[in-house]
């Protein structure tokens, strides 16, 4: 990833997931009987809690069963 001014550039080299396990079903009308995990990396989620937004809980409320309105409103 790189961060550009009009001065400088910066390179991070960031792992943002350390770990994932996925569990697909063989059948769609069937429900999987693990729950998949991700796995964050330590140096991420200190970032996520150290720069974290506020949002109003009524909106998310409203965007709750669109996954790319809400995605819009954060970046």
């Amino acid at each position: 990833m790189t961060i550009s001014t009009d001065r400088r550039a910066v390179q991070i080299n960031s792992q943002i997931v350390t770990a994932f396990d996925l569990w697909f079903p063989k059948n769609k009308q069937k429900r999987v009987l693990w729950p998949s995990i991700l796995q964050l990396s330590h140096e991420y989620f200190t970032s996520l809690q150290n720069h974290a937004v506020p949002l109003d809980e009524r909106a998310l409320t409203g965007l709750a069963h669109s996954a790319m309105a809400l995605e819009s409103t954060l970046g």
